[in-house]
Formats: structure tokens, C-alpha cells, sequence
């Protein structure tokens, strides 16, 4: 078997873990802009990211009803749901739209890493590939290339409503690649070469 069988097999969720990785790792890489823009303490900031990671938290719950009630929709609706959090959160200028757009980035972040996590472990069980490393890794290369990029954006003086709207569309783009319309098992079937 070869890794573009292994990509194959995985290819839904994968796109789960890239929007994670792209998200969070392009907002902690632009956090001094918008805890300056917020115009918060350092104790005052960080009281916010500990009240919005509550949803990280509900998230473990939530994460299994938003599979039985949207089926393979579920992952898709999450990673639009970081989207739109992680816009709010890039545009704020007040702590209360900061703490907004927070906890439904992390609403949506947990909800998406429980279920692509899930939907990889029945991947594996059903093909018999061990394909975790290889998406956490994938994850990890996405979340290096992300900070990078916001990074080289930040030097060359590019806005943080520019950085966040590319930001959407990569997200947006990751949104569909993870979509299903049905939660069928059938996925992990290989039919390529």
C-alpha cells in the first residue's frame, strides 16, 4: 500500500486536521496585533482565552449530537463555524467581540477534532492501515506552514482583516473538501490505482 492510498483513505478528515492547524496557528501567530487592537492586559487577555476555551470543553459534548443531527455534515459545519469565530476574533477592538469570536472558533475547533480523530480510527478499522501518525503529522505541517505564512504577511505589512479574510477562504475551501452527504462507512473503500 502506498501513502496516496493512505491519503486517499483519509483524504475527509485530513481536511479536518489542516483547518485546525491553519486556524489556530494563524491567530497565535497574529495574537500581539489583536490583543493590541483589543486594547487588553496581559491578565485581562488571558482571562479571555480561559473563558472562550470553555467551548473547547463543550465541544466534547456537543461533538457527538452535531454527528447524530448533521451526519457528515457535522465536520464541514464545524470548520465554518471556526471560520466565522476566528474572523470575529481577528476583527475585534473590544475583549466582549474577542471572547465572542473565541469561543466559537474553540466551539468549532473541538467539535472538528473530535470527529475527524473518530472518523479516522473507523478508517483504520475498516481498512486495517494505521493512519493517525500520518495525519497528526500532516497537522503539524499545516500548523508550521500557517504560523509561517502569517509571519512573512505580518513583515510585509499586510492587515489583519487581509490576513483573516485569506484566513476564511482557506477554511472555506477546507470546509468543502471535508464534506459528506452521508455518514456512509463506505468511504474508507479504496478504489484508486
Amino acid at each position: 500500500m502506498s501513502l496516496k492510498h493512505d491519503l486517499y483513505l483519509s483524504r475527509k478528515p485530513l481536511a479536518g486536521f489542516a483547518a485546525i492547524g491553519v486556524a489556530w496557528a494563524t491567530y497565535f501567530a497574529q495574537m500581539p496585533v489583536i490583543k493590541a487592537n483589543v486594547g487588553a492586559s496581559d491578565g485581562a487577555y488571558g482571562i479571555a482565552l480561559l473563558v472562550s476555551s470553555l467551548g473547547a470543553i463543550a465541544a466534547m459534548w456537543l461533538a457527538p449530537l452535531a454527528r447524530r443531527v448533521f451526519g457528515g455534515r457535522a465536520m464541514t459545519l464545524g470548520i465554518v463555524i471556526v471560520a466565522l469565530g476566528m474572523f470575529s476574533a481577528g476583527q475585534a477592538y473590544g475583549l466582549a467581540v474577542l471572547i465572542i469570536g473565541m469561543t466559537l472558533a474553540a466551539v468549532g475547533s473541538g467539535v472538528v477534532d473530535v470527529l475527524v480523530n473518530a472518523r479516522v480510527s473507523e478508517i483504520e478499522a475498516t481498512s486495517g492501515r494505521t493512519l493517525m501518525n500520518l495525519n497528526h503529522g500532516l497537522y503539524s505541517f499545516a500548523y508550521a506552514g500557517a504560523a509561517l505564512a502569517t509571519g512573512a504577511m505580518r513583515e510585509a505589512q499586510i492587515g489583519t482583516t487581509a490576513i483573516f479574510g485569506l484566513l476564511v477562504a482557506c477554511l472555506l475551501a477546507l470546509a468543502w473538501a471535508a464534506r459528506s452527504t452521508t455518514d456512509s462507512r463506505s468511504e474508507s473503500n479504496w478504489s484508486g490505482p
